[in-house]
């Protein structure tokens, strides 16, 4: 029988009166970034909880970026169905997005407001789009379908009004000629969502016009509108209906609406023409098989991936003894009707990075597929891991992901009451993350921004200014927003941002323990106040301790760097360590002290900001541990 052995109880031991500051105890010197695993004891470096905190420079936490509206801000309720950028041969970029009926245009570094393209069309409906280019064409040409009305094929030919006869003649402004800008001979325009036929081109002026528009003004935007696919063209057949397109090396490839089972591809070099054929060059089908709808294409390399929701097929095209086209089929994840495997659940949230394909499976994790083995097996990596539970808590159906500069963007719904895409993670490709497992992951996550409800994203290269910016689409309404690094507001609107550290134990996660301070140094604008909070114990159950950090606190700031106490150099004191936006704020100081009583087994700080403006980067914050308690309970002896 095991024998009770008498209670041992110590004294605490001696005051030990010992700092204990992050990042510098990590062994890496910087930040983990968002981490919000199960056990927040465990995420040392680590974030675990927040909100609209963004990690950049040396993956300090600061406020993240705000957005504004693109051109006048729309008051209506119906959302953006889908969005894309259309990109011409001499690199105009024509950012179109879809709503309620209508398909509308904006062309970068010309136009003022989104415009009408295409009227008409069912409401609501999402498109699928492709944008390519056949080699006997002076223009390229967008592929784009609803999957209920026909297809319809445009060249991205535009202009810009500037008189009319009255009665006939529509004069655009520029010195180049209509036939170069890829205005066809004859045809039909659109101005002011009025489409407008022509029967001739002469210089700057269309001829022959079955109207003139009504109450134009100079600069108005004139686009050709897109032509529908309802015939033989080419010698050929037109592409069928779809939702899901992608344009791959020379072919245009769909699912194919009437059998979504069934993947489609064009003849090299014509994406006008399907039929198939058994010679190079033919266009071809492939019923991909386990039953279910093609959810996404996608690209690795020189290879097309088409993706169900729990098969990924893969096609290229390979040399054979009398052809050098041959479509080649490979099975890269099998599927069968005893067992689940990976898949994408949607053509919006399955995109391309520098390091692969990224794409959300059905059980919730957001996986980045990085080659093929020679024996064509999948290579991926879970990005999602170090987030696994808010991303298993999210609904994903209508999620959308983009990668702009090596970042991700992913938007969906926080719960399953969501109604739409109302969290967004960033994730950053060019920083390091580490699984359950101690993989390595390409990617570092920032908190969730609440605030934006986003649709699809688009990104456009801004010549101006050198780099390329990040657009969302809003699901709430027909809005088009522009992510701004130097703006700490949504338009003017305010959001409030939070950030928690890692649960510290200090060593000994089953003693109790005492702090008499906190140390925080933070940058931050004068305007900014941040309430900290520190909590004792899982979500502060013991007790929890607030007190305000103000940037008009003059006693904790110090506009020179100085010698720091806490390290020989101040962490982020150089431009190289900080966030761009954060660079020219002043630095602050704060030892707050703490109730000499309250015993705790692990603690936390939380930090957040909720007006608008405010803008602060957390640099490093310490606890200064004063007493482990060494008492051990009944111990028994066998």
């Amino acid at each position: 029988m095991p024998t009770e052995k008498s209670q041992i109880n110590m004294s605490p031991q001696k005051t030990l009166n010992k700092w204990i500051i992050f990042p510098d105890q990590l062994s890496t010197g910087k930040f983990r970034g968002f981490e919000n695993r199960d056990d927040p004891t465990q995420t040392a470096g680590g974030f675990v909880l927040g909100q609209n905190v963004k990690f950049g420079g040396a993956s300090q936490p600061s406020t993240r970026d705000g957005s504004e509206v693109i051109g006048t801000r729309a008051t209506d309720t119906t959302p953006v169905q889908r969005a894309w950028v259309f990109r011409r041969r001499d690199n105009t970029q024509i950012e179109l997005k879809a709503y309620n009926t209508g398909l509308y245009a904006w062309v970068q570094g010309i136009s003022t407001e989104f415009a009408m393209l295409k009227g008409s069309f069912t409401a609501a409906q999402e498109f699928g789009f492709a944008n390519i280019g056949q080699s006997d064409q002076t223009f390229n040409w967008l592929f784009l379908c609803n999957g209920t009305e026909n297809p319809f094929r445009w060249t991205g030919a535009y202009a810009q009004y500037a008189s009319d006869n009255g009665v006939n003649q529509i004069t655009v402004g520029g010195s180049t000629t209509l036939s170069n800008r890829g205005f066809t001979a004859t045809g039909t325009i659109i101005i002011n969502a009025t489409e407008i036929t022509y029967t001739g081109l002469s210089g700057q002026t269309f001829t022959g016009c079955s109207a003139v528009p009504a109450a134009p003004s100079v600069d108005d935007m004139i686009f050709q509108t897109p032509v529908e696919l309802t015939g033989v063209v080419g010698g050929g057949t037109d592409p069928g209906k779809f939702v899901i397109a992608m344009a791959h090396d020379g072919r245009l490839h769909y699912r194919d609406e009437s059998k979504k089972s069934v993947w489609v591809y064009s003849m090299l070099d014509n994406p006008d023409d399907i039929t198939p054929g058994s010679t190079d060059g033919d266009g071809g089908t492939k019923e991909v098989e386990f039953g279910g709808s093609i959810t996404a294409f996608g690209k690795l390399n020189q290879t097309m991936l088409c993706f169900k929701q729990n098969i990924i097929k893969a096609l290229d095209f390979v040399q054979g003894s009398t052809r050098i086209d041959v479509p080649r089929y490979t099975t890269l994840v099998s599927a069968d009707d005893k067992s689940t495997t990976i898949g994408a659940i949607n053509a919006r949230s399955t995109f391309s990075t520098p390091y692969g394909m990224v794409f959300v499976t059905p059980d919730k994790r957001l996986l980045l597929l990085t080659g093929v083995t020679q024996n064509n097996e999948p290579e991926y990596l879970v990005l999602s891991d170090p987030i696994q539970p808010i991303f298993t808590a999210g609904l994903h159906d209508d999620a959308t992901g983009i990668c702009v500069d090596n970042v991700i963007y992913y938007a969906f719904k926080s719960d399953l009451n969501a109604t739409c895409n109302d969290t967004v993670l960033r994730g950053d490709m060019t920083r390091r993350s580490v699984d359950r497992d101690g993989k390595v992951l390409p990617v570092q996550w920032d908190t969730p921004a609440v605030g934006w409800n986003v649709k699809d994203w688009t990104t456009i290269y801004n010549s101006t200014t050198g780099e390329n910016e990040v657009h969302w689409h809003s699901s709430t309404n027909s809005n088009t927003y522009k992510v701004l690094t130097d703006q700490k507001s949504d338009d003017t609107n305010p959001y409030t941002s939070i950030v928690r550290t890692h649960a510290e134990v200090f060593g000994v996660p089953d003693k109790q323990k005492r702090v008499d301070y906190v140390f925080v140094e933070l940058k931050m604008s004068e305007n900014t106040e941040i309430t900290a909070t520190v909590l004792y114990d899982e979500n502060g159950v013991t007790q929890q301790i607030e007190r305000t950090l103000s940037g008009s606190s003059a006693n904790h700031k110090f506009t020179d760097i100085v010698y720091n106490p806490f390290g020989a150099s101040s962490f982020g004191s150089q431009v190289f360590g900080s966030n761009a936006a954060a660079n020219d704020l002043p630095r602050y100081r704060f030892v707050i002290e703490l109730p000499y009583n309250a015993y705790f087994f692990n603690v936390s700080l939380q930090l957040s900001a909720e007006n608008a403006g405010q803008n602060f980067e957390l640099i490093r914050y310490g606890w200064r541990l004063v007493e482990v308690v060494d008492k051990n309970d009944q111990l028994y002896l066998v």
